[in-house]
C-alpha cells in the first residue's frame, strides 16, 4: 500500500527541527531541489484552501 506523502513530508519536517539523529544537508538540498518542485501543486492546492 502506497503511503500519503504527507506523513513523509511530517517525518522529515520532524527531523530537521528537533534534529532527530542529525540532519544530513545533502539530502535536505536534495529534497528541496528535486522533490519539493515535484508536489509544488500539491503545495499550491492545499495552500489556496487555506486561505478561502
Amino acid at each position: 500500500m502506497k503511503r500519503d506523502i504527507s506523513i513523509y513530508m511530517a517525518r522529515m519536517r520532524d527531523k530537521i527541527i528537533h534534529s532527530y539523529f542529525g540532519v544530513d544537508l545533502e539530502i535536505v538540498w536534495l529534497t528541496i531541489t528535486e522533490d519539493v518542485p515535484e508536489i509544488k501543486p500539491l503545495i499550491e492546492r492545499v495552500y489556496e484552501e487555506i486561505i478561502e
